[in-house]
């Protein structure tokens, strides 16, 4: 049974949405420069904890840069980070194949 989110904060939604970008763009390189599949680092909580935090660091640093670029709103004080980690690891099951 899968778990259904409803993200009551704007910011939150907004983080998301480019930290998700971002781990798919940072795994697709590791997957271009990897001689072989890395599908199997889905499983190793360790690696997975440090690579979904340093995209959550990422797009801390970065977040009102983007966001300005992008046209959008948000508040990096009103982002729920435990959420979005949540949502990542998540995400992440998707790269299982």
């Amino acid at each position: 049974m899968s778990k259904i989110f409803e993200i009551k904060s704007v910011s939150t939604e907004t983080f998301y949405n480019i930290a998700e970008r971002s781990f798919e763009a940072s795994w697709k390189v590791m997957q271009d420069m990897a001689s072989d599949n890395v599908s199997y680092l889905v499983y190793d909580a360790d690696f997975m904890c440090v690579f979904i935090g340093n995209v959550i660091e990422h797009i801390s640093k970065n977040f009102y840069i983007i966001i300005q670029c992008e046209c959008l709103e948000g508040k990096l004080e009103e982002v729920n980070f435990e959420e979005v980690a949540e949502r990542l690891v998540r995400h992440s099951w998707e790269f299982c194949k």
